[in-house]
């Protein structure tokens, strides 16, 4: 071979080669704009799931369809968390306690059956204690009735601060 056609032959390649690269080029960039760009329209292939065409083809009947999915199940379990949520009262045994007992009204031939106790944190001018209310459990003497004294207000649902803690922070943060 003669010294031109061997370069007309490498020409050639080189245009081959470019050609593939700016083709791989596009491909890339399209499949760069379907991984990261907007989601509010897919792009399904025909065939794939069953999606009907806007035209009204329909590939195969419904029947075929449901012959062609499979069953995938899935094992799922919830990983246990460590963690218990909020214990404000945890860490305060250390701290004084008051108790409040919380009465009903109820004859004296009702049996005592027994207590419901809950603590709140609560604060006095340079003080932090803890309040325990404790709320009578009566059961009616010929009855199956139960008769327990009403919950102490709250502010904040199920919280565990008191409203003189609340108070208090309230104040405290309109100085700041």
């Amino acid at each position: 071979m003669d010294y031109e056609a061997i370069i007309a032959q490498k020409d050639t390649q080189i245009n081959q080669q470019a050609a593939r690269i700016e083709e791989l080029i596009h491909q890339i960039s399209q499949l760069q704009k379907l991984i990261y760009g907007r989601k509010s329209e897919r792009f399904i292939p025909q065939g794939d799931g069953g999606q009907l065409s806007i035209f009204g083809d329909q590939q195969s009947e419904p029947s075929d369809v449901e012959e062609q999915k499979e069953t995938i199940t899935y094992d799922r379990s919830k990983k246990k968390s460590d963690h218990k949520g909020r214990q404000l009262l945890s860490g305060c045994e250390h701290l004084s306690v008051e108790e409040k007992i919380i009465d009903t009204d109820h004859d004296e031939s009702d049996i005592h059956i027994g207590d419901e106790v809950s603590e709140k944190l609560a604060y006095k001018p340079g003080k932090l204690y803890r309040i325990r209310y404790i709320r009578r459990k009566y059961k009616k003497a010929n009855q199956d009735t139960i008769i327990t004294a009403p919950p102490v207000e709250e502010p904040i649902a199920r919280c565990e601060a008191d409203v003189s803690l609340l108070a208090n922070v309230v104040v405290s943060r309109s100085y700041t």
